[in-house]
């Protein structure tokens, strides 16, 4: 049996390279004398790597002591380095010392950025729940206990307790059925049935459902829908789209103001969009309106019963439809939301 051939360094180098993640190497006095391509993706590196120190390479104390360690005492470490500039990076580093004639180090760089963005949003969002839920529960316990302690044969304020129980365990009802709307949506798991829908009729159903509370705010409706308008969508899906823009058009705007539904075609797309007279919102705001639990006035918002979710469900919806959803406005004014669906094939 011949013996095993030896890898040659133009293997060497192409294995390295191929690695997703960086990787160097350094001498004795910490100066780098091999790397990979993907380390200098990873730290955006321009300039040639070998000769230098790390110190001179990324702006980190820790690593730059980690290698000296490694040179010098031959221990090992591990890191999380959080590089800022354009595409900040968090990157997990492992150092080692190198066991052989003359030492050095080497050190495995792992981009672990999309991995600490989803540890942060879970964690915001497990925040963000149990701070929506305290709210109406600390409600509904603390009118129950006074009711049981004896308020409950009050005629006179025992009907506002129950009523305010009553309110608040609607709010918890709409939140869980959010919560779970926006989880079935971002796990692909609401079965979406596209089908010819005729805009103008989902639009006055949605009408009937909102149009008492607009009634007790005298808020004036126009729509300018022509029957012609359709769209390729949901049918479901497009009326609670509708009913969550309506919704929250009604609720921000002031007694006596005007909410107007327009829709066209343009090209193989559909436009609809809900503008209404109310309070209106800073541009600096704007990015971030359609994220989970995101309210430019938190106070307001809860004090009118809002979930936080309605527009995150809008955005997901409108995009698992084929289409998008936008915004402009301006405080004063009112806002302007525009859904971008697909028109009938």
């Amino acid at each position: 049996m011949s013996a095993p051939s030896e890898v040659g360094p133009g293997a060497l180098s192409a294995v390295l390279d191929g690695m997703e993640e960086g990787l160097w190497l350094t001498d004795a006095e910490g100066r780098v004398t091999h790397h990979n391509l993907a380390l200098k993706e990873l730290l955006f590196a321009g300039q040639e790597l070998r000769g230098r120190h790390p110190s001179e390479l990324v702006a980190s104390d820790p690593l730059a002591a980690a290698v000296d360690r490694a040179c010098t005492a031959g221990e090992g470490a591990r890191l999380e380095l959080r590089l800022d500039g354009l595409r900040p990076r968090v990157l997990q580093v492992s150092v080692r010392p190198l066991v052989h004639e003359g030492g050095g180090s080497f050190a495995l760089f792992h981009d672990v950025t999309e991995l600490r963005h989803l540890e942060k949003v879970r964690t915001d969002f497990v925040a963000n729940v149990s701070h929506e839920l305290r709210t109406p529960i600390t409600a509904i316990r603390g009118y129950a206990e006074t009711l049981r302690d004896g308020a409950l044969m009050d005629a006179h304020h025992a009907p506002r307790m129950v009523d305010i129980i009553f309110r608040q365990s609607e709010r918890l009802a709409a939140l869980v059925e959010d919560l779970l709307e926006l989880s079935r949506l971002e796990a692909n798991e609401l079965q979406l049935e596209p089908v010819r829908v005729p805009v103008r009729e989902a639009t006055l159903r949605v009408l009937e459902v909102v149009r008492q509370r607009a009634t007790g705010k005298e808020i004036h409706f126009e729509v300018h829908l022509d029957e012609t308008v359709c769209a390729w969508a949901d049918e479901r899906a497009v009326e609670q789209v509708l009913l969550n823009l309506l919704d929250n058009a009604v609720k921000y705007t002031a007694p006596g103001g005007q909410v107007r539904i327009d829709g066209h075609c343009a090209g193989e797309r559909v436009v609809v969009s809900v503008q209404d007279s109310g309070l209106g919102i800073e541009e600096k705001y704007l990015p971030r309106l359609f994220e989970r639990f995101y309210r430019v006035d938190k106070g307001r918002s809860r004090e009118m019963g809002g979930t936080g979710l309605g527009l995150s469900i809008v955005k997901h919806l409108a995009v698992a439809m084929g289409g998008d959803v936008g915004v402009t406005s301006a405080p004063g004014v009112g806002s302007t939301f525009s859904v971008t669906l697909p028109s009938p094939r």
